[in-house]
């Protein structure tokens, strides 16, 4: 399902991370490798807040905040 929503071939994903966080636990900003290409989030339980963030230009960041419903895919790149 992942794959048909990114609009990809499920052969495409190199790499699936599954990560259990606990209520109201603060998740810190990581980096997804350019190398990795499409990237699709995913919420199954509870609703989550993705915190995107893209460099443009020399020191300016472009961010947008996005919602994951429960079992609601959004794409990150």
């Amino acid at each position: 399902m992942a794959a048909a929503f990114g609009g990809m071939e499920a052969e495409a994903f190199q790499h699936v991370m599954v990560t259990e966080y606990s209520p109201g636990a603060g998740i810190g900003w990581h980096r997804d490798k350019a190398v990795f290409g499409q990237v699709v989030g995913i919420s199954l339980l509870a609703p989550s807040v993705l915190r995107i963030r893209r460099k443009v230009g020399e020191k300016k960041w472009e961010r947008v905040n996005l919602v994951a419903e429960p079992s609601r895919a959004l794409p990150t790149s």
